[in-house]
């Protein structure tokens, strides 16, 4: 279920005015690649699967949004 939400990301993150380059396009599917396998962010994989999180949301979120409740919560003290 997770590779239909990455194929479904991936149509539109091309088709996305955003993603104009080839680099950054190839960014954004690291991006997204890495945060859904990362093992601290299981909630992500979880709602990517229920269906719960878009392909559109993937190909649109920055990083904080993908990012695991545990990265948020550092960055937050890291800005206090």
């Amino acid at each position: 279920e997770i590779s239909l939400g990455l194929v479904g990301s991936e149509m539109c993150i091309r088709d996305s005015k955003t993603y104009k380059d080839e680099r950054s396009y190839k960014d954004k599917v690291r991006s997204i690649l890495f945060n859904l396998k990362d093992k601290k962010n299981p909630f992500l994989r979880l709602r990517v699967m229920e269906g719960l999180i878009t392909p559109e949301f993937l190909a649109t979120a920055d990083t904080k949004e993908l990012a695991s409740d545990q990265k948020k919560m550092e960055r937050e003290e890291a800005q206090k």
